[in-house]
């Protein structure tokens, strides 16, 4: 049985008769087995392929922004162009599409032309980079200090994979620099222009994920297997992010129940996109990785992944306590799990006016879900109601109730780390000198 999901109006309709794919949006899926791309979901029909499975969720769902317009990213200035770019250039500021993937500039099927477009990935000329920008963040990239919205989309594209080198674990897992540099080029491509789970949050995570690392001493402790499976789980933990949560995702399109359960939903979506990027027969990103090491990968990548999803916090809680207490073994993959959950949550641990930033980021996109659900007639998230929220206030509550504590647990488990971590009480104190007109201002 296949599915396939088109946008009508403001309703997500499900075609279960199995109507046929354009051949252009056929071409850009594999035809792969599910068990090849499974991900560790509630609930799995075996019955279905993963080419199956790939289609309803490859931009119909995540871009459905419930009903409202799709959002673009801000960057393309004709969004009627095809979605094959005409040159290098093109690809980094194409907006993503129902079926667009990153492609070669002539013909798809000669992976030649892919490799040439991605050997010219560092050419200033052909993208938004500007030197002096890259050497300062070069020297930043260990730093919590690294500030993510000074740099342009292609520059912070441009320090990621210059992450991935400075560790060499192209040479380690046989990954070419062009495969590097084309699924990086196409994480971007699929990032969506939301207030702030975008591109620019996505880097930030990314850098976030690879400072903490070093800072608490966990980096080096992990194999060039583990190192690449924290580092790609930060590019993609918010692959196609839609700009609001699972449960306003759920109250308003049962579908999405349906397809991946009603827990971590976005994230299972996030984990199932990564894959299908990674192995796309233009990047085959893991080709060079046997059967064994790529089913460890998998599992690795998708429990990291979900480890974002906010609604598993006090079971992460729980998990820090124990380890801390020496209650439970110290495991890699838990400490993965929390060193992402760290990062996702960073912004607290940036300098003050970096953090402020942020915060103003993320308040437009909670206020504007709230409108959107009061605009649809769903019960407003109460942390998204600007009628009874404030900016200052949801973050003065979120350090004091929520993320303030975990961190302070995450210091006595990572003690090296306790300077990083410390930053969170600067922020919540700065706090108190503002209401929201001054944190606008």
């Amino acid at each position: 049985m296949t599915i396939d999901t088109t946008l009508s109006a403001s309703k997500l309709v499900v075609n279960r008769k199995g109507a046929k794919l354009s051949d252009r949006r056929a071409s850009c899926h594999q035809s792969r087995t599910f068990d090849e791309l499974e991900i560790a979901t509630d609930k799995v029909d075996d019955s279905h392929t993963a080419e199956s499975m790939v289609r309803p969720v490859h931009r119909d769902v995540a871009r459905l922004k419930l009903g409202v317009s799709i959002p673009r990213r801000s960057s393309c200035e004709n969004p009627s162009v095809s979605s094959v770019p005409n040159s290098p250039s093109d690809s980094w500021r194409q907006s993503p599409r129902s079926s667009s993937f990153p492609r070669a500039r002539s013909s798809p099927g000669k992976r030649g032309d892919a490799t040439k477009r991605a050997e010219r990935f560092l050419e200033p000329a052909h993208r938004n980079i500007d030197e002096d920008a890259l050497n300062r963040g070069r020297r930043a990239l260990s730093s919590m200090d690294f500030d993510t919205a000074s740099f342009s989309g292609d520059e912070l594209a441009v320090l990621i994979l210059d992450i991935f080198l400075h560790l060499r674990l192209h040479e380690h897992l046989d990954v070419t620099q062009g495969k590097l540099q084309l699924f990086i080029e196409s994480v971007q491509q699929h990032m969506f222009d939301n207030p702030y789970h975008n591109w620019t949050h996505v880097a930030d995570v990314f850098q976030a994920t690879y400072a903490l690392g070093l800072a608490s001493g966990l980096m080096e402790r992990l194999s060039p297997l583990e190192q690449f499976a924290l580092l790609i789980s930060a590019l993609c933990h918010d692959l196609e992010h839609p700009g609001v949560n699972n449960m306003t995702l759920i109250k308003s399109q049962p579908e999405l129940w349906e397809l991946y359960g009603e827990s971590c939903s976005l994230e299972k979506h996030h984990s199932l996109r990564a894959f299908s990027l990674m192995l796309h027969r233009e990047v085959e990103l893991l080709s060079g990785m046997d059967t064994a090491m790529y089913y460890r990968f998998r599992d690795m990548v998708t429990k990291i992944i979900l480890a974002t999803d906010m609604s598993r916090h006090a079971e992460y809680c729980g998990k820090v306590e124990q380890l801390v207490a020496g209650e439970a073994g110290r495991d890699v993959q838990h400490e993965m799990e929390l060193l992402i959950k760290c990062a996702d949550t960073s912004n607290v641990l940036r300098p003050r006016a970096t953090a402020r930033g942020w915060a103003i980021k993320i308040g437009d996109e909670f206020f504007a879900q709230g409108d959107l659900e009061r605009s649809m007639g769903l019960s407003v998230t109460p942390t998204c109601d600007r009628k009874k929220q404030t900016l200052v206030g949801l973050q003065k509550s979120f350090i004091d109730y929520c993320i303030g504590p975990f961190f302070d647990s995450v210091a006595r488990l990572w003690p090296q780390a306790q300077p990083c971590f410390a930053q969170v009480w600067d922020n919540r104190a700065g706090w108190d000198d503002y209401d929201d007109d001054a944190v606008v201002e």
